[in-house]
């Protein structure tokens, strides 16, 4: 075990330093030529890697980050009305000596959180809105973090009372987001491989070396004041390291890819304060699954998208059918990928370049569930259902 266990690390520093060396990507390797039926749009702007991204809460803005020492913002006002064929406003906020590499906003959309790499600290900057649309972003609070390890995720609760660090090593830290260190959780997994929080915002999980998922609650009192993180539930059945997992809007299910070739489905609507444990809802195998795939679950559960390399796969989140492949975005690895809040588009960064895909296999598996629920639905819920068909129905006419 103890071999195994070092020949993993051994592979993962590996990879690391293949990172921190690579050269410069040119305009020959970004796949700027890549077209698809389903794309909105390529946004650009970094001289470098594209590290990682955000939705804003009200879904008017994204956000990228790259190891430009830039960070960029862009208005999606032109990606959601597909009649508006202006070009997309942006604008591009310098890190003074250093890279951020993951960025998230803040709940009420006027600040955003980054970790910075080379000093491993929080900064968070302010969003002040501008005439004419458009916005600007300053640095207004930094923050050390003390892990020993690389930051390699950071996140924030929907309900804007914690932020998470999470390092390479077992440790994460839970903050307030104005940088007071409330609780220090060490994972006991070898290594983090990844941490998030639950989009529901009650919950931070964390997979590593170890074939479970575990997963905690961040307490507070009714009176908002933080009382403790405990121990929730675990996600216990894969065969090896599980790389990458996702939450639905609600925390009523959970996707894992792991080392083991497999993707998994739960249902983690679960009272676990009652010993109520999750279930597994379905297991799928699938090739080329390695340490760097991700994996990302839309806001209702019924669609899940996993990367291979520079390739994403979307699949269904009931039966676990191929819905569409989307191969060969990026000539590197994909960096991040997630679904928008209202799970009607897709986004996959890497190389210089953020993509945004409308989730159009996600459209089809809404219309499927809302024609199953309509069979059984009468009354006001009946019609709200076909309303709801026939707007779906009319988004797809565009792409068959």
């Amino acid at each position: 075990m103890a071999e195994e266990n070092d020949k993993e690390v051994k592979e993962e520093k590996k990879g690391k330093d293949k990172r921190q060396k690579q050269k410069p990507i040119t305009s020959k390797v970004t796949k700027s030529s890549f077209t698809h039926k389903y794309l909105a749009c390529h946004l650009k702007m970094h001289t470098g890697r594209v590290t990682g991204f955000d939705w804003s809460f009200n879904e008017k803005l994204v956000a990228t980050t790259g190891d430009d020492r830039s960070i960029g913002l862009w208005i999606l006002q032109g990606v959601r009305d597909e009649d508006n064929k202006q070009p997309l406003k942006s604008i591009k906020v310098n890190v003074e000596l250093d890279d951020a590499v993951k960025i998230r906003f803040y709940p009420d959309d006027k600040a955003f959180f980054v970790n910075l790499y080379n000093d491993n600290s929080i900064r968070g900057f302010k969003i002040t809105k501008k005439d004419k649309g458009s916005y600007t972003a300053t640095a207004a609070l930094d923050f050390k973090t003390g892990h020993e390890g690389e930051i390699t995720d950071m996140g924030i609760s929907s309900n804007g009372k914690f932020l998470f660090t999470s390092d390479n090593g077992t440790n994460i830290r839970v903050w307030a987001p104005k940088g007071e260190l409330l609780e220090s959780i060490d994972s006991k997994q070898i290594k983090n491989n990844h941490t998030a929080v639950s989009t529901c915002g009650r919950f931070i999980a964390t997979c590593g070396f170890t074939p479970d998922v575990k997963v905690w609650e961040v307490v507070f009192t009714k009176n908002g004041e933080f009382q403790q993180v405990v121990r929730a539930f675990e996600l216990k059945g894969h065969r090896a390291a599980v790389y990458n997992f996702s939450f639905s809007a609600g925390t009523e299910r959970m996707a894992t890819v792991s080392k083991d070739g497999t993707w998994r489905l739960w249902d983690t609507n679960v009272d676990y304060k009652q010993q109520q444990d999750p279930y597994l809802l379905q297991t799928r195998e699938l090739d080329g699954i390695t340490f760097s795939s991700r994996i990302a679950l839309t806001p209702d559960g019924l669609t899940v998208a996993i990367t291979r390399g520079g390739s994403i796969s979307i699949f269904s989140a009931k039966n676990g059918e191929l819905l569409e492949e989307i191969r060969d975005i990026f000539a590197g690895d994909i960096t991040e990928i997630s679904f928008s809040r209202d799970g009607m588009f897709l986004g996959a960064c890497g190389d210089r370049v953020l993509s945004l895909f409308h989730n159009i296999p996600g459209v089809r598996a809404k219309i499927k569930d809302f024609e199953e629920l309509n069979k059984k639905a009468t009354g006001a819920l009946a019609e709200r259902l076909r309303k709801q068909i026939k707007e779906c129905s009319k988004k797809l006419e565009k792409y068959e």
